[in-house]
């Protein structure tokens, strides 16, 4: 145990004994192309011409990584598993394409050549990342339009209102509300203001 093939082989012909079988495995303390164990053990008393089986070294398994990008994190995992590796971190992400979920990256990636039970980190999609609506009510109609294209987000319906205490041209109210945690591309309603409402006295004389 411990000995090159060959001197091993040697080592038993010369002690007038026969190698049968030569098996292989791996091993993560015996270097490759070395003996891991033997059948009988060192120290038994056999007639000459006896047999010995022998297990020698392939050296540290070596697995291939897979790769689990876009699988979901179940599947991710239990490929990483199969593989002979252990899931490392998961932490989590946002991400504008891959579906909440399912894996963005990971590490090592996949094709990897590593020892076995390494770990494999992965990253996994919280989906798109929410944008916070501005807060426009107040603003010129010009000016909210713009924060709210800025914000990632789309000018939906602009109605208008007279109102007593907002200034004509600007914004009355708005849905959803400043602050409201939305999607890009989320459209958001407009009323703005035509000031305070005129109105024409009727001739009542007579």
């Amino acid at each position: 145990v411990g000995m090159a093939q060959a001197t091993a082989e040697a080592t038993i012909t010369g002690a007038g004994l026969t190698v049968v079988t030569v098996s292989t495995d791996y091993s993560d303390a015996v270097a490759a192309g070395d003996f891991i164990s033997q059948n009988p053990v060192a120290g038994t008393s056999l007639p000459a011409g006896s047999s010995v089986d022998l297990v020698v070294s392939l050296g540290v398994q070596m697995v291939t990584v897979p790769d689990v990008t876009g699988l979901d994190q179940a599947a991710a995992e239990a490929a990483i598993t199969a593989a002979i590796l252990t899931v490392g971190n998961v932490t989590t992400d946002y991400s504008p394409t891959v579906p909440t979920g399912d894996v963005i990256s990971q590490n090592p990636t996949g094709g990897a050549s590593v020892v076995h039970d390494s770990t494999v980190d992965i990253v996994v999609s919280l989906g798109v990342e929410p944008v916070s609506v501005p807060n426009v009510v107040g603003s010129a109609q010009a000016a909210a339009e713009a924060a709210i294209t800025g914000a990632t987000l789309v000018v939906g319906t602009v109605s208008t209102e007279y109102s007593d205490t907002v200034a004509a041209g600007d914004v009355i109210s708005q849905n959803p509300t400043g602050g409201a945690s939305v999607l890009p591309g989320t459209s958001v309603d407009l009323v703005v203001s035509l000031g305070v409402q005129m109105v024409t006295v009727p001739d009542v004389t007579g």
